[in-house]
């Protein structure tokens, strides 16, 4: 929470700054809150495919998972990028899956958290665009 906080303060200090074009920094905070916002979805949907034991990987979202020829079905065995990849991609291609109420519960709230940023940084980005 504290780096959110001191990205926060370092957006609002480069806004402020007359050297640095408006439009570019308005563009660069956008992308800053899409990836952390996906990070923090990719993370949050790996740990809930880790909540359940060793024994039912194969029931989670990353366990059932097969891309081509390749399957997850002991994704704990494979190197941490594939397995970092892989939750992006799963958190940014499919938001709505079907399994158990906690991960609707994630989902739903992810929502809601995800609505607040975007539409903040529409606005701004709207405003920004007007501007020039």
């Amino acid at each position: 929470m504290t780096r959110v906080t001191k990205i926060t303060e370092f957006f609002w200090r480069l806004e402020k700054d007359i050297r640095v074009n408006y439009l570019f920094t308005r563009i660069v905070k956008l992308i800053v809150v899409e990836l952390y916002c996906t990070h923090t979805a990719a993370c949050i949907f790996y740990y809930l495919a880790t909540t359940l034991p060793e024994s039912m990987e194969g029931y989670t979202w990353i366990g059932s998972l097969q891309l081509g020829d390749y399957k997850f079905t002991h994704f704990r065995e494979i190197d941490l990028v594939t397995r970092y990849i892989t939750s992006l991609y799963f958190a940014i291609v499919t938001m709505a899956t079907v399994g158990k109420k906690l991960r609707f519960v994630h989902i739903i709230f992810q929502y809601i958290t995800s609505a607040t940023p975007f539409s903040f940084v529409s606005e701004n980005l709207n405003k920004t665009i007007c501007l020039k």
